[in-house]
């Protein structure tokens, strides 16, 4: 349905995990499919740019998981383009995307006397090994301890580009600390919850998600079992986002909380456990979503299984991707706060004798996992 209905019969106008090219590509990859042309255009979300304060890095090496994501043949063509392609069945991208709106259903068929020819063509290709660093804190609880909940970040950045250091402070070795303080809160606080808790920062996270894509396809903890991930992503600095107005604190205490429109139960428990914090918890994406942050980190693969999971982040701001994502610039005592929140909501997930259910809002009853 378009994106900008606000009775679109998925969920208004928030993004589902359907939305985004990144799923919908894997999708299709898994069906044997050759290559993929993807149609430019659409329906205007009307994001308004950041302003940068320096360079954005952009571009960078092009990655995929050989013989798993993204490794196939994907362009993207104007609509003109594939409207010349559709030519010879009398139909049109428009025509095509308007029935599909109406209906829900595909609308797939064969389109004759029409030919693509694609190829992958890389020439200066290689072969790089990444890491993502996993540890394990094992339940307490001789059935519960099964059970697994996850607390992640990601743990690259930009690098160098154009003789620019992309340091990252913010994007993420803000969640990356956050990773690896609430993990020695729970070993040198001697808290031993009933389900397991596994600490995880993915790499290539910046290149398509391409770490959790990867842990999802090879868990090392059965994702049935998996009862919810809590993700890390930009715990350190405050908003100042041109697509939201910037209260007078300056969002000085506030952090957004994203995706538990499809798991309540789970933002129930991050707004309990925040009486102790005093957090501003904003959900203001789960609603609108103007800047698709919530697909943009790596709790979305999760979504997709249908295993509950929430995004912390503080917002864009001008730094963002820029040489001056740096140290100085964080905003340490709420970093602070959240890393604690984020200890006390996983405490208490994993602690818990309720499953938390995953279903969209309003939906009747959660719906059986793929």
């Amino acid at each position: 349905m378009p994106a900008n209905d606000p009775h679109s019969r998925f969920m208004g106008q928030w993004d589902t995990y359907h939305a985004f090219n990144w799923g919908k590509l894997e999708v299709v990859r898994k069906h044997g499919l050759a290559g993929i042309l993807l149609v430019q255009g659409g329906p205007s979300r009307g994001t308004k740019p950041i302003p940068p304060s320096s360079p954005r890095a952009s571009g960078g090496p092009i990655i995929a998981l050989q013989g798993q994501m993204w490794d196939l043949p994907i362009f993207t063509v104007t609509r003109a383009a594939a409207d010349q392609l559709l030519a010879p069945s009398g139909k049109t991208t428009d025509q095509l995307q308007a029935q599909i709106d109406a209906t829900g259903d595909p609308a797939s068929f064969v389109v004759p006397n029409s030919t693509a020819c694609m190829s992958k063509a890389f020439t200066d290709t290689s072969t790089h090994n990444d890491r993502n660093v996993v540890a394990l804190l094992p339940g307490s609880d001789p059935t519960l301890s099964a059970q697994t909940v996850i607390v992640t970040a990601h743990h690259d950045h930009m690098g160098t580009v154009n003789g620019h250091i992309y340091h990252g402070a913010d994007d993420n070795a803000s969640g990356t600390a956050g990773v690896m303080e609430i993990a020695t809160a729970f070993v040198q606080g001697h808290v031993h919850p009933r389900r397991s808790v596994l600490f995880m920062v993915y790499a290539a996270e910046e290149r398509g998600l391409v770490g959790s894509y990867y842990y999802v396809n090879h868990p090392l903890r059965p994702l049935a079992t998996t009862v919810a991930t809590l993700n890390m992503d930009m715990i350190g600095r405050n908003e100042n986002d041109t697509n939201w107005p910037t209260p007078a604190d300056g969002n000085i205490n506030m952090v957004n909380v994203l995706g538990t429109r499809y798991n309540p139960a789970l933002g129930a428990i991050v707004a309990r456990e925040n009486q102790f914090e005093g957090l501003k918890l904003d959900q203001k994406m789960d609603v609108v979503d103007p800047d698709s942050l919530w697909s943009r980190s790596d709790q979305y693969w999760y979504a997709g299984l249908h295993i509950p999971q929430v995004l912390f982040q503080t917002g864009l701001q001008p730094d963002y991707h820029t040489e001056n994502d740096i140290a100085a610039t964080l905003n340490y005592p709420k970093m602070t706060k959240i890393a604690r929140l984020v200890f006390l909501s996983a405490a208490a997930v994993a602690n818990s004798s309720q499953k938390i259910l995953f279903y969209p809002a309003g939906a009747p009853a959660a719906p059986a996992r793929p």
